[in-house]
């Protein structure tokens, strides 16, 4: 039998008996983790999901899921190593540090690791929720159809039921502005939620998403604070958020690409609602502009781990832009987070970044619905969280 992945690996056992099956350490932009099936955590490059990162087995862990992730020759393999603290390698046609663009990827391979690409950014809160509920839906479409090596299906799919009623609770303001100002992708995601069926879908989005209404000036986006989305309005020179309850709470404006702060403003009432005005340059396009409603006005002393989710966050908003083409945009926050990850003294990300960032190779994924509605509404992406 043949496997989805053709990686190089190296395994070892913990005193536990956890087994550890590594490819390819994780490039700048981190990996995605998804449990495959029981006992078996399956981690994949971000920006190359092809690229196995590695797979962790549990002693009682699914075999017939592991031989279809590396082969029955392979697994069988694996399940020999039973020395703990002794290192064994197997052979792969992709040797260990190959890029994903020397060798070609099986259907398979592709398959589960874009389903393991999707449910990350589906269960990643920092995006607006309108693309949370785009990708979960992916994500159960493919599921329904079958994804080889996928034995956890089930237990995925009620995850992916969750991000479709939590994040569309909050996304009707979402589906209102894209149907208005980029009918093409309310539609596409209209029919992927009918798809998906009425007992997952909120039947209220979908009729909002096919509802358009006369187009805005202004770019529309949701924010977390508290449990509440805010409505964000972004015109030149000018970013206005409204919220139920907002006392306490500020509103931070970033420049996307140079991460230098515009504005700090409290949310002050505002008849039944509160408010924040942020004064910014004239100049300072909308799609760049970065919000984030915080309770902690003051940045906090960053962590080696907080650089470090900085530097994987600004590889993954690097990925996203390259998915929708916008190529100079992507370079710039490959650059910045190349410059991230050397302050960390990890040389080989950083040069990883680099190549990205002069086009010597590219993120090699399929660009989802998801990542489409995100670059359409706007950044998600939190100052505060990184």
């Amino acid at each position: 039998m043949k496997g989805a992945f053709d990686d190089a690996l190296v395994v070892d056992i913990a005193d536990d008996g956890v087994r550890s099956v590594r490819g390819m350490a994780p490039g700048p932009a981190g990996a995605a983790t998804i449990e495959v099936g029981d006992g078996v955590l399956l981690s994949v490059d971000f920006a190359d999901p092809s690229v196995l990162c590695e797979v962790e087995l549990a002693p009682d862990a699914d075999a017939e899921v592991m031989d279809a992730l590396v082969g029955a020759k392979r697994a069988a393999a694996v399940r020999g190593v039973d020395a703990p603290g002794r290192a064994v390698r197997i052979e792969g046609r992709r040797p260990q540090g190959a890029m994903l663009a020397s060798l070609p990827v099986v259907a398979p391979a592709r398959d589960l690791a874009v389903v393991t690409s999707l449910v990350s950014l589906a269960e990643d809160p920092r995006r607006v929720p309108l693309a949370r509920v785009a990708n979960a839906a992916e994500v159960l479409v493919a599921l329904d159809k079958g994804v080889r090596g996928m034995a956890n299906g089930a237990a995925v799919a009620r995850r992916m039921a969750r991000v479709l009623a939590d994040a569309g609770a909050v996304a009707h303001g979402d589906a209102t502005w894209l149907a208005s100002n980029d009918r093409t992708l309310a539609r596409r995601l209209a029919d992927l939620l009918e798809r998906v069926g009425d007992d997952r879908v909120d039947v209220d989005l979908v009729g909002l998403l096919r509802s358009p209404r006369s187009p805005s000036g202004s770019s529309r986006s949701k924010v977390a604070s508290g449990g509440v989305a805010p409505f964000v309005e972004q015109r030149p020179g000018r970013v206005t958020a409204t919220m139920p309850n907002g006392r306490g709470a500020w509103l931070r404006v970033a420049d996307s690409s140079t991460m230098v702060l515009h504005a700090l403003v409290p949310f002050v009432e505002a008849g039944t609602a509160w408010r924040a005005d942020a004064v910014v340059a004239p100049d300072l396009a909308p799609e760049r502009v970065l919000v984030a409603v915080t309770h902690d006005p003051l940045p906090t002393a960053a962590t080696a781990v907080d650089r470090v989710r900085r530097a994987i966050t600004l590889g993954r908003r690097a990925v996203e832009q390259a998915q929708v083409r916008q190529f100079d945009r992507a370079a710039e926050c490959w650059r910045a987070c190349a410059a991230a990850w050397r302050e960390l003294g990890d040389e080989a990300r950083a040069a990883r970044a680099a190549d990205y960032a002069a086009g010597r190779t590219r993120p090699g994924r399929p660009t989802s619905l998801g990542e489409r509605i995100n670059n359409s509404i706007g950044s998600s992406w939190s100052p505060d969280s990184h």
